[in-house]
């Protein structure tokens, strides 16, 4: 009869004890695996202490590893196995310092970046819990080592590639720490970054997805449980959202001690949204913290902790019901959500670096006709502010912000802030080379975040700027359908042309820099004279096709709302109720996308084409609309029999893939419409009969 793993392990370890087989089934202790090891160390001490110091040092980090930070002795046994643990984690301590006294660089440590960037990982959270202080001097001296050898040496995984070291330092010890040292690393992470020496870290998104689930970790059940999810009692135990909260308060107020917690606010709301999901209780727990901040321990802290929760209770899941009930202007408790914000953001006492953070979040969440002017101003100034004074910012948040850039309003005090925008923007982004420093934060490559840029240039007359930016962003732009609809939109057509014809082997039909790319009145009126600019007729053609692919605002809105659902299917053959085309008139008074590019179906059989690819091209872009694809259902059918699908997906032209992608699946659902599920199982199988190697790519695409 076989016998359970575990089972045979504890005979033999009673027949024939030895110390490595009781560690293994100590560790393997489920519910008092920190007890178990720390007994077992502390029965076998003496002869451990008999052992080199080397290997009991060695000893002794992996006991560390293996039962966790600040562990709760209850026996002579353990509590000598804890002292003895504190004097190598001392001893560990102390021999890292010596060698950063003597050190003049990082090689002086040893030969293997990675081992002395390891030692450092494990030595900080060690340090903040005996020396804060010593900590930080640590922390910042072997950053100035880090970046000294990157210069010398170039990028470096082990200290983050391309990314900062700071930043990446932060992010390893988060993520490599025991969820005990949190609360010191959380007070650790503010005091770093609100540092002078702090301008150097970058908070890149890995960090801050580290902080996010640090902070969440605040939320988890009472510390002296030990695994909460098998601790007796724990499927009965009474829990509530309100506990829940009211628990993560009182444990972050502790941790912070009175320092501010405005960075944080990004990871609160998160921490928050992952752990209630009732809009109710976002309304009743932001009173409790309204009446909190009269009379409670950490007012700072619940300020903050009240703007996160009425920020949830206006979006989210939970929110998304009474959105639709409540316009905009009337959402309970906007303005005290924005006046908390604006406060923050003029605050001149917090780091610009936690203001940028702020100004960021803010322009992805506080949306809609209930956010004042002020906070949209307060907003753009800080996002100036962080251009002129080099702050790291990431690619992908640049488009939200030159959003409210766009939506400031005539009035001075707004006009004086674009063209403050304009100067900084062009003197770090636009002047120089190709980015200021190696960190990516520093560079600019969002082709979205670019097109805002453009329009806003081209909105102010400032051509000199607008053509700046087009040379020297000519890579990341030459596929971008948006940087065409902008110059056509502010009358650069001659532009515009040349532009699209440097496009057509690459053009995709996305439009993702909403509202910008929302397609207006101008674009409409300088649509013919475009058009006039380009000699052929294929080519013309497939311009009037990609800026018919352009969604007006009502269109952007219909697709946000549908958001997840497949554009292909459903495109069934003409005369469905998904080739209505004219269903209901569009607010704007121009004509919706679907009826633009209906209406230029029909010319796609009368033009002739020079080459295959721009016919393909045309093809694509007609059935991004339903009432299109349903009248090219032959013509869809042909072009998929001669596309070569097979030897595409034997081959490694992914972009040739990426590019046939919708035909493809328009041609399958056209026949499933039909209930002809032929076409399907075909696919299928030459999916499954392409090269292993490339197959998961084959899948997903």
């Amino acid at each position: 009869e076989l016998k359970p793993f575990w089972a045979i392990l504890r005979e033999r370890q009673e027949k024939s004890p030895s110390f490595g087989m009781g560690l293994l089934l100590a560790a393997a202790a489920s519910e008092s695996k920190k007890t178990a090891l720390l007994e077992h160390f502390g029965k076998h001490l003496d002869d451990i202490r008999k052992l080199p110091q080397k290997r009991q040092s060695e000893l002794a980090a992996l006991a560390a590893e293996l039962i966790g930070a600040d562990p709760k002795p209850s026996t002579d046994a353990a509590r000598s196995t804890v002292e003895w643990m504190a004097e190598h984690r001392a001893s560990r301590c102390r021999e890292f310092l010596d060698k950063l006294d003597k050190a003049k660089r990082l090689e002086d440590f040893g030969p293997s970046v990675s081992s002395t960037w390891e030692q450092l990982v494990e030595l900080v959270p060690l340090l903040l819990k005996d020396d804060p202080q010593a900590a930080k001097n640590v922390f910042f001296k072997m950053l100035a080592f880090a970046e000294d050898y990157t210069k010398r040496n170039g990028a470096e995984y082990y200290l983050g590639g391309d990314r900062n070291p700071g930043g990446c330092l932060l992010e390893k010890i988060i993520d490599d720490s025991d969820s005990a040292h949190y609360p010191r690393i959380t007070a650790f992470l503010l005091d770093a970054t609100a540092a002078p020496e702090g301008e150097r870290i970058v908070l890149y998104s890995g960090l801050r997805h580290s902080i996010n689930n640090m902070v969440r970790s605040f939320f988890n059940e009472a510390e002296e449980v030990e695994n909460p999810f098998v601790a007796e009692g724990h499927e009965t135990a009474a829990r509530s959202d309100e506990a829940d909260l009211k628990r993560f308060y009182r444990r972050l107020g502790a941790c912070l001690n009175g320092r501010p917690a405005a960075l944080l606010i990004p990871s609160i709301t998160v921490s928050i949204r992952w752990n209630i999901n009732s809009k109710e209780e976002f309304a009743k727990l932001a009173d409790w913290a309204k009446a909190e901040m009269a009379s409670g321990e950490h007012p700072a802290l619940v300020a903050d902790l009240c703007a996160c929760l009425l920020l949830c209770g206006r979006r989210g899941p939970a929110a998304k019901e009474s959105e639709s009930a409540d316009p905009p202007a009337k959402r309970p408790d906007s303005a005290d959500v924005c006046e908390h914000f604006r406060k923050l953001l003029g605050d001149a006492k917090l780091p610009l670096s936690w203001r940028y953070e702020l100004a960021a979040f803010a322009a992805g969440e506080l949306t809609g006709e209930d956010v004042p002017a002020e906070l949209t101003r307060n907003v753009a100034a800080v996002y100036t502010a962080a251009i002129d004074k080099a702050v790291p910012i990431e690619d992908s948040e640049h488009a939200a912000l030159l959003n409210v850039l766009s939506s400031l309003g005539g009035e001075p005090e707004s006009e004086a802030l674009r063209a403050e925008w304009s100067k900084q923007f062009a003197r770090r982004y636009l002047r120089g080379g190709r980015s200021s420093a190696a960190d990516p934060s520093y560079s600019l490559d969002d082709a979205a975040a670019l097109n805002h840029a453009l329009a806003l240039y081209l909105g102010a007359g400032d051509e000199e700027r607008a053509n700046l930016l087009l040379r020297k962003y000519e890579d990341e732009l030459k596929s971008s359908t948006s940087a065409v609809a902008q110059l056509v939109r502010f009358g650069k057509c001659e532009l515009a042309s040349r532009l699209f014809r440097k496009q057509t082997a690459s053009l995709d039909f996305s439009w993702s820099s909403f509202p910008v790319d929302h397609y207006r009145q101008e674009i409409a009126d300088n649509l013919p004279e475009f058009l006039g600019r380009i000699a052929n007729d294929d080519e013309r053609l497939l311009a009037e096709i990609t800026l018919a692919t352009m969604p007006t605002a009502e269109d952007a809105a219909r697709m946000k709302d549908s958001a997840g659902e497949f554009p292909f299917l459903g495109a069934a053959a003409s005369g469905t109720e998904s080739a209505d085309a004219s269903a209901e008139p569009p607010r704007s008074g121009l004509p919706g996308r679907d009826a633009r590019l209906a209406a230029l179906a029909p010319r796609l059989k009368s033009t002739k084409f020079r080459n295959k690819m721009l016919r393909t091209k045309a093809i694509v872009g007609l059935i991004q609309s339903r009432p299109a694809a349903a009248l090219l259902v032959d013509e869809v059918a042909a072009e998929y029999k001669n596309c070569g699908i097979v030897l595409i997906l034997h081959g490694d032209n992914n972009a040739r893939l990426r590019e046939i992608q919708p035909l493809v699946l328009q041609h399958v659902a056209n026949r499933l419409s039909e209930n002809d599920v032929q076409p399907f199982l075909d696919l299928m199988e030459k999916l499954a009969a392409a090269s292993s190697s490339r197959r998961h790519y084959h899948y997903y695409t």
